[in-house]
């Protein structure tokens, strides 16, 4: 694996926010491509990539429509297949299904066959003050990803 792909939807900035840190994180440890879902080229290198899926809880626990296409094209209509798949996102906890989008987006990965490594990461609000655990959490991922031994 000498890639990971950051791909992610972002709203008022905190979901990129967590993107960056995780590309920061990364950087010094394999190629990272960050792009947010509607600017993603289609040449991503997909096959034998880390792949980090990033989305923000929209509304009562919904995925953003961004994301959800996004999903739809890469899964069903390009099948590609990374090596791995992590998940991130942001939300709010004053909501009942807080980030429940990235449940959702475990959920897609894991129905079209594909391996959730993780556990995932749910950041309240802003990664403004959380740095070393979003970096924690990327190198741990990346080194599980690594080694192929995903966390059951």
């Amino acid at each position: 694996m000498n890639d990971a792909i950051v791909l992610y939807c972002s709203l008022g900035g905190n979901t990129e926010e967590v993107a960056a840190l995780i590309k920061e994180a990364l950087s010094d440890r394999c190629r990272v491509h960050m792009h947010h879902v509607s600017e993603a080229p289609k040449n991503l290198p997909y096959e034998d990539s880390l792949l980090f899926l990033g989305a923000y809880t929209w509304g009562d626990g919904k995925l953003p429509a961004e994301m959800r296409k996004t999903l739809r094209r890469l899964y069903k209509e390009e099948g590609i297949s990374p090596s791995d798949v992590a998940c991130f996102g942001t939300g709010d906890k004053m909501f009942p299904l807080y980030c429940r989008a990235v449940d959702e987006m475990e959920h897609h990965t894991v129905r079209h066959g594909l391996t959730v490594i993780g556990p995932s990461l749910k950041i309240e609000q802003s990664p403004r003050n959380k740095k070393e655990e979003v970096r924690a959490w990327a190198e741990t991922v990346h080194d599980i990803a690594r080694h192929h031994q995903p966390i059951l």
